[in-house]
């Protein structure tokens, strides 16, 4: 499919910290999803604002007080974390069923993906119009948690093989990730072999770690382009 660039901007104001996304035409086709994410927050995805400015509309969301997953994966990604996040992501799917909102419009990027520290949950960002297949997202999002692993825990490369092997099979992944968030112990792999692991790490189209400082963030703005689908591949220009 034809590559759609992404920009993705971390605003800090005074007391806030801000994901900002841009609006496009894709964008304002879902009229639905954008007035639910106005009016019912549901409570695993972002506080969501609409802003105008100089005629330049773009979507505001209150990521104040978490931490990226990306993060979290430069240090290491362990058992536990990988089963709050599949139990959150869990609730935040059926959540989208709840409000008839489309999935796909999960944005499920690392660096978008916020860990609420307090409720000991992550919460997610829903981009009106993204439209990229949520199970290429989490195939995605499998690879990384692979090369992100720490190694020095058996039970925490049991617990992200499990998700990756569940994600990668083509027989209805999202049902089984619903058995996999709430179970509380680890399925037995046996014994699985770094190799294996690091050969399987190596599939990853497009890796998007990076070494983004805690919030909140220093600078005033900054950005990060990734890529989804639907559109031409020329970087939108940032406005002024």
């Amino acid at each position: 499919g034809v590559i759609k660039m992404v920009q993705i901007r971390w605003v800090q104001e005074i007391y806030h910290t801000y994901i900002v996304l841009d609006i496009d035409a894709s964008s304002q086709k879902d009229v639905y999803g954008l007035k639910i994410m106005q009016n019912n927050i549901p409570e695993h995805f972002a506080p969501f604002q609409l802003r105008s400015k100089d005629g330049i509309s773009q979507y505001y969301y209150d990521v104040s007080g978490t931490q990226n997953l990306a993060l979290q994966l430069n240090k290491g990604f362990t058992d536990e974390k990988i089963q709050c996040f599949a139990s959150a992501l869990n609730e935040a799917l059926e959540q989208c069923g709840e409000y008839l909102l489309n999935v796909d419009n999960l944005l499920l990027e690392d660096s978008c993906i916020l860990y609420d520290s307090d409720k000991n949950t992550y919460i997610f960002i829903y981009y009106p119009g993204y439209e990229k297949d949520i199970v290429c997202q989490l195939k995605d999002m499998a690879e990384l948690f692979l090369k992100a692993v720490d190694y020095t825990s058996n039970e925490s490369v049991r617990k992200v093989y499990e998700f990756y092997h569940l994600i990668s099979d083509d027989t209805n992944p999202l049902r089984k990730l619903k058995g996999f968030a709430k179970s509380s112990s680890v399925s037995d792999f046996g014994h699985v072999p770094k190799s294996t692991l690091e050969s399987n790490s190596g599939a990853g189209k497009v890796e998007f770690l990076d070494n983004r400082a805690d919030y909140p963030i220093s600078d005033s703005i900054q950005e990060k382009t990734l890529p989804g689908e639907g559109e031409d591949s020329t970087e939108k220009n940032s406005p002024k």
